[in-house]
């Protein structure tokens, strides 16, 4: 997944083929705090406090060819229309075009790590809650990731109750 664009889906696919292995396609999107039409100091991207402005990470996969097609969409959209110092998505464009995709919650960066960085389990699991909803049941996941980071040792056990509390699948990344 690149971060915020597809541009080396062609060189990945093109190896993955040679090799007989099946790609994921996705992007690591940039998810607005707000909605994708915002422009102002919390939507600005850059050094601030830790977790207090720029866009949130989000891992989008395509699961099938209408999933494929709806990355696109989401991506296009994302720098036509959502463009501010990065191409962002929100959770309406999401539900236009959340057909055969799958979201992951994301890195650190992801509105669910921030909000229990900033000890706000109630906002992570809102939105663990409202992406599931978005996305459907079987297509939200979890994300999880150990760099032997500090903050994740701090997220992970939380991370794994969220998962329970809403029924999702957890996925391991890095």
């Amino acid at each position: 997944t690149d971060h915020g664009n597809v541009h080396g889906w062609l060189d990945f696919y093109e190896e993955c083929k040679k090799y007989d292995v099946k790609p994921i396609l996705g992007i690591e999107a940039y998810q607005a705090r707000k909605t994708r039409f915002d422009q102002d100091e919390e939507e600005k991207a850059g050094p601030g406090e830790e977790g207090t402005r720029g866009p949130y990470h989000l891992t989008i996969l395509a699961k099938n060819h209408e999933g494929y097609k709806n990355v696109m969409k989401l991506t296009s959209n994302a720098y036509v229309n959502g463009y501010y110092n990065k191409p962002r998505v929100d959770y309406d464009l999401l539900s236009e075009h959340s057909e055969g995709i799958i979201v992951l919650s994301g890195c650190l960066g992801g509105a669910v790590q921030q909000a229990l960085l900033r000890g706000d389990t109630d906002a992570a699991l809102a939105h663990a809650a409202r992406m599931q909803e978005i996305v459907g049941h079987d297509n939200y996941f979890i994300e999880m990731m150990d760099h032997g980071l500090e903050e994740q040792r701090r997220v992970n056990p939380i991370l794994m109750q969220i998962a329970d509390h809403i029924g999702a699948k957890m996925v391991v990344t890095g």
